[in-house]
C-alpha cells in the first residue's frame, strides 16, 4: 500500500496546482490511495485485529489499555468520521482537514464536535 501511495504522488505531481499546502494534498493522495486499495481487496470477513496495529511501548499498562480503548471506540466510526477524528488527532487545523475532507471549515467543527460526543457515548457502553 505505501509503494502504491508514493506512485500515485508520483504520477500525480504534474497535477498538484499548489492551491492547497502540499502536506494537505499528499494526505488526499494516500488517503485515496488507501481507500482504492481496501476496496479492490475487500471481503467480507477481512479484517485485521486492533491488537495488530498497536505498536505502543510497554510504558505501563494502563497507557497502553487507554490506547487499545481509543482504538476500539474509533474502529467503531464510520470511514469518513475516522478520517476526520484520526486528521484532528494528528493535529491538523480544521481548514487542513476541510481541504482534505473537500467540506467547508464549518461542516468539520460541526462533525467532529458530533464525533467526539459518539466517542463519549461509545466509552459509556
Amino acid at each position: 500500500m505505501r509503494q502504491e501511495t508514493y506512485v500515485n504522488l508520483w504520477r500525480g505531481m504534474d497535477r498538484f496546482r499548489g492551491e492547497s499546502d502540499v502536506r494537505t494534498w499528499v494526505y488526499r493522495v494516500a488517503l485515496n490511495s488507501c481507500v482504492s486499495f481496501f476496496r479492490r481487496n475487500r471481503r467480507a470477513d477481512a479484517h485485521i485485529p486492533l491488537s495488530a496495529l498497536t505498536y505502543v511501548a510497554d510504558e505501563g499498562c494502563n497507557r497502553n489499555e487507554l490506547i487499545s480503548e481509543m482504538h476500539r471506540l474509533i474502529n467503531r466510526l464510520d470511514h469518513v468520521e475516522k478520517a476526520m477524528i484520526l486528521l484532528w488527532l494528528d493535529g491538523y487545523p480544521y481548514d487542513a482537514i476541510a481541504d482534505v475532507m473537500a467540506m467547508p471549515r464549518n461542516t468539520v467543527a460541526s462533525r467532529l464536535k458530533r464525533i467526539k460526543e459518539k466517542l463519549v457515548r461509545y466509552s459509556e457502553e
